[in-house]
């Protein structure tokens, strides 16, 4: 099986951080569509609920889980991982889309 393969990510547990937006949005929908099991993490809610509903469209539920998070506050990114491997078991890869820039926080 090739990396490229639509096989590559199934049933692989992938926490995308920044996937409010940008990059991070259109990687979940991306890995959702081949298969992988998807935390998706970022500041804003609505835009969280956003992306759960075109998730809906290309996985089931149980393959999904969500949570708001401040990722500069360990706590916080301490929290996240845990409920995320609780939910969808280990965590095999990270896209880490998040960022700040400029002093302020980007969407």
């Amino acid at each position: 099986m090739s990396i490229f393969s639509n096989e590559a990510l199934a049933h692989k547990h992938i926490l995308i951080t920044g996937a409010t937006g940008g990059i991070g949005y259109e990687t979940a929908k991306i890995a959702a569509s081949m298969g992988a099991k998807i935390t998706a993490t970022g500041r804003n809610e609505e835009k969280l609920q956003k992306l759960k509903e075109e998730l809906l469209q290309l996985t089931d539920e149980k393959n999904l889980f969500f949570m708001p998070a401040d990722l500069a506050d360990s706590k916080s990114r301490e929290e996240l991982v845990a409920a995320a491997e609780e939910k969808l078991g280990f965590i095999n890869g990270l896209v880490n889309s998040a960022g700040v820039g400029g002093g302020n926080v980007v969407e």
